[in-house]
């Protein structure tokens, strides 16, 4: 048996309640769902390691990049996903609620961009010597809140900066916000925040459709590692 076959790939998720799966009950999340469709798509098997925490913000996304143990499994991913923004969205609009003044979500804008350049350029570096294809995906912003135009403004410049790192090969990023806008009831749960098991299927969907370049060069092509 190659070597190879032997072995399985990794898959590393990163990010908030998203990664976690909250509002999905007793179906998998996106994670679970994205793993079983890479494996059919890679024809390997995958191990999944998560670090991902409820309320997670790109802050937070930052600290934890200090963990070993999260350093030595993005050194050998061959999978990322990234699911982070959205609660550096909610935490500056409690304040923005109160004085209605755009300087507090300006300023979250602000630092999401630093915490994101920080998180990209981590990455990186722990993958500057590996010789193995790997692939990042970076997951949209989408809007639970489509009947606020404050909100609209706001989640697309956020987006706007995921869309920076797309300068990179081995980086997508998935565009959750479009798979979801004007399906709000159809693929968000009770709470009407986090998607539900529809929301989660749409965004392995998504994910599976950006396809697996440079880790897979088409469907028809071996895997190049």
């Amino acid at each position: 048996m190659r070597e190879d076959q032997r072995h399985p790939l990794l898959y590393v998720a990163l990010g908030d309640s998203l990664t976690v799966g909250i509002g999905t009950l007793f179906k998998p999340g996106f994670v679970q769902q994205y793993k079983k469709k890479a494996e059919h798509a890679l024809k390997r098997n995958i191990q999944l390691k998560s670090y991902a925490k409820n309320g997670t913000t790109s802050t937070d996304i930052r600290h934890i990049m200090s963990n070993a143990q999260l350093q030595h499994d993005l050194q050998r991913a061959h999978l990322i996903t990234l699911s982070v923004g959205g609660n550096d969205l909610r935490k500056a609009s409690k304040p923005f609620l109160k004085t209605c003044h755009e300087t507090v979500l300006q300023q979250a804008l602000k630092e999401f961009r630093r915490n994101m350049s920080h998180i990209m350029t981590m990455i990186s570096t722990l993958k500057k010597d590996q010789k193995q294809g790997y692939i990042i995906r970076l997951l949209e912003i989408y809007n639970p809140y489509p009947h606020l135009k404050v909100a609209e403004k706001w989640i697309k410049k956020f987006n706007q900066e995921l869309k920076r790192f797309e300068e990179q090969p081995t980086v997508k990023v998935i565009p959750v916000y479009k798979a979801f806008k004007g399906r709000e009831g159809q693929v968000l749960w009770i709470d009407r925040l986090h998607p539900n098991a529809k929301g989660y299927e749409v965004i392995a969907e998504e994910l599976d459709k950006a396809g697996y370049y440079p880790l897979l060069k088409k469907k028809s092509d071996g895997l190049k590692l």
